[in-house]
């Protein structure tokens, strides 16, 4: 355990990446299983569970082209590179217009390209997720979107009929009600495009007696290589995030954390001189 503490990337057993929690986080979020903070599980490592003053629950989480497993079953014949499946209870009621996920940084991306790129990878990832919000040039840049129109799988249960998270998440959305309680429930592709409107986000409350299992997957960002495809080209990440990780989150429209785990990357060390702060 001492070795994945450590700041140098050849002690990381997922290398070239380390998943972990921020040292700084607000809203009590904390790993509540016997394993450490600074190193958490990836792929087959299985699951860990955390609880913040938001949320409380389990996660898995996989990354493709990690030295432990650079050939992943999960990822073979596939075409995504990071896959995160979320499990858990809400510690109060929110409506679903106002949890969020995706990237919020606290420091100015650099190095930005031409205003004109900048655009064309706005509108790209509008393209990717219709209502998403983005502001790549600001002071404190974000994309964000609802959790309930981004997640690729969403599984609502009932307190001990909740699915295990390590097989596949099934749409099952029945509990959720009104559309949603009919013979034929919504697929995911529709369940998100209800989720584009922002009167369905208001009439609908994640509530503190239901079990949530939500499966988000991408293809566009490579932890592996930490990059971004556009499709027509791939931008290195580590020019322009600066010195902050890739996030996989959920937060609150007002800045609250139901969960925050930071992906490093060995190339934000090797180029940034920097370190994940308590490392």
């Amino acid at each position: 355990e001492a070795g994945t503490r450590s700041s140098d990337p050849a002690c990381w057993k997922h290398r070239p990446c380390l998943l972990r929690l921020p040292t700084e986080c607000s809203n009590g979020q904390r790993r509540t299983d016997s394993g450490s903070s600074e190193s958490l599980p990836l792929n087959d490592d299985g699951v860990f569970s955390f609880e913040s003053d938001l949320f409380v629950g389990i996660a898995w989480i996989r990354v493709a082209g990690t030295a432990d497993d650079p050939h992943g079953t999960y990822f073979r014949g596939r075409r995504r590179r990071m896959q995160a499946t979320i499990q858990g209870q809400f510690r109060e009621e929110l409506s679903f217009s106002e949890v969020l996920t995706g990237q919020a940084y606290q420091k100015p991306l650099q190095n930005l390209p031409a205003r004109t790129l900048v655009g064309a990878v706005m509108s790209f990832v509008q393209k990717l997720s219709p209502s998403v919000k983005s502001d790549l040039t600001g002071v404190r840049p974000f994309t964000l979107s609802t959790v309930a129109a981004t997640a690729q799988a969403m599984c609502v249960s009932r307190v001990g009929e909740e699915p295990d998270i390590q097989s596949e998440v099934k749409e099952s959305t029945r509990l959720l009600g009104g559309c949603f309680d009919l013979d034929t429930t919504p697929s995911s592709a529709e369940r998100k495009k209800i989720f584009s409107c922002a009167c369905e986000l208001q009439a609908h409350t994640y509530r503190t007696d239901l079990v949530y299992t939500l499966d988000f997957y991408q293809d566009r960002i490579d932890m592996a290589s930490y990059s971004l495809d556009l499709g027509f080209m791939k931008l290195d990440l580590s020019r322009y995030t600066n010195q902050q990780p890739v996030q996989i989150m959920a937060r609150t429209v007002s800045g609250q954390w139901l969960y925050l785990f930071e992906v490093w990357h060995e190339k934000m060390l090797e180029e940034n001189k920097t370190r994940p702060r308590g490392m």
